[in-house]
C-alpha cells in the first residue's frame, strides 16, 4: 500500500507530466501560427501585386479580362494602374495581332494564284469564297460557349485554326475555278456553262477531300484531358469553318467565278493567245 507521502509524491509527479504536456502544445500552436502577408513583386521597376484567377463555367478567358478591366477603372485609387502578365498577356497581344496575320495571309494566297491564273481578278473569285468558312469558325464557337461545357475565346490555337482554314476554303474554289477556267479560255465555252460543268466534275474530289480532313480532324475537336483545352480549341474552328466552306461553298464558288469573268478582260492575259 501507498503511503500519504508516496501518494502527494505521485500527485505531483502527474502534474508536473500534464504541465509539461501542456507547454510543449502551447510552443507547438505558437510555433505554427504565423501570418501569409501578401507577396510584393516588382514589375516594370514598379512596386506591383500579382493576383490570379481563372473565369467561372460557362464564361471565356476574355469575359474574364473585360470584367476585370470594369473593376479596375472602377476601384483603383489614383496614382494606381494595373497590367496583365503570363496567359493573359500573350492573349491581349495576340488578339490584336489577327487581322494581321489573316490579311498577310490572303496576300500570300492572292499573290500565287495570281500567277497561276495569269490574271488579276480570277483570283478574287477564290479569295470572296473565304468568308464561308469565316462564318462557321465564328459562329460555332460562340454558340457553344453558352452550352457551359466549352470556354472557346478568341487565342492563338483558334487564330491557327482561322489562317489553315483560309488555305482549305481556298482549295475548294481552286478545284473548281481551274477548271471553268480551261474551258473558257482554251474551249471558248460560255462562262456559265463552264462554270456549272466544272462544278459537277469537281463535286466529287471536293466533298472527298473535304470530309476526309474533317473526319481527320474531329477527334481534336472532343478531345479531353490534360491541353485539351488548345486541341478542342483549334479542331472546333477548323471543323465547324471547313464544314460550312463545303457546304456554301460549292454554291457560291461557282457564282463568284461568273460575277468575276464577266466584268471584263483580266490585266493579264493568257500567253499561248499573247503568242498568237
Amino acid at each position: 500500500m501507498l503511503t500519504a507521502k508516496m501518494q502527494i509524491d505521485l500527485i505531483c509527479w502527474l502534474l508536473e507530466i500534464v504541465r509539461g504536456l501542456w507547454f510543449l502544445y502551447l510552443t507547438t500552436l505558437r510555433r505554427n501560427k504565423q501570418v501569409h502577408r501578401l507577396a510584393l513583386l516588382a514589375f516594370d521597376n514598379a512596386m506591383a501585386v500579382q493576383i490570379g484567377g481563372s473565369q467561372a463555367n460557362g464564361y471565356s478567358s476574355g469575359d474574364a479580362i473585360n470584367a476585370l478591366k470594369e473593376a479596375a477603372a472602377k476601384t483603383l485609387p489614383a496614382g494606381y494602374t494595373y497590367d496583365w502578365a503570363g496567359q493573359s498577356r500573350e492573349e491581349l497581344k495576340a488578339g490584336s495581332q489577327t487581322m494581321m496575320i489573316l490579311g498577310l495571309g490572303l496576300v500570300f494566297v492572292f499573290l500565287i494564284l495570281a500567277a497561276l491564273y495569269e490574271s488579276w481578278k480570277v483570283p478574287f473569285a477564290v479569295l470572296f469564297s473565304v468568308p464561308s468558312g469565316m462564318i462557321g469558325a465564328a459562329l460555332v464557337p460562340f454558340l457553344l460557349n453558352f452550352t457551359g461545357r466549352y470556354a472557346l475565346a478568341n487565342d492563338i490555337y483558334m487564330q491557327i485554326g482561322l489562317l489553315t482554314l483560309v488555305g482549305l476554303a481556298a482549295k475548294n474554289a481552286i478545284l473548281i475555278i481551274e477548271y471553268a477556267k480551261i474551258r473558257v479560255d482554251e474551249r471558248g465555252m460560255n462562262v456559265v456553262d463552264a462554270a456549272i460543268e466544272a462544278a459537277k466534275i469537281r463535286l466529287r474530289p471536293i466533298l472527298m477531300t473535304s470530309f476526309a480532313f474533317i473526319l481527320g480532324v474531329f477527334p481534336l475537336a472532343i478531345s479531353t484531358g490534360a491541353g485539351s483545352g488548345a486541341r478542342t480549341s483549334m479542331g472546333i474552328t477548323v471543323v465547324a469553318g471547313m464544314t460550312t466552306a463545303t457546304l456554301f461553298g460549292i454554291f457560291i464558288i461557282p457564282m463568284l467565278f461568273i460575277i468575276i469573268e464577266t466584268l471584263g478582260p483580266g490585266l493579264f492575259t493568257n500567253r499561248k493567245k499573247d503568242h498568237e
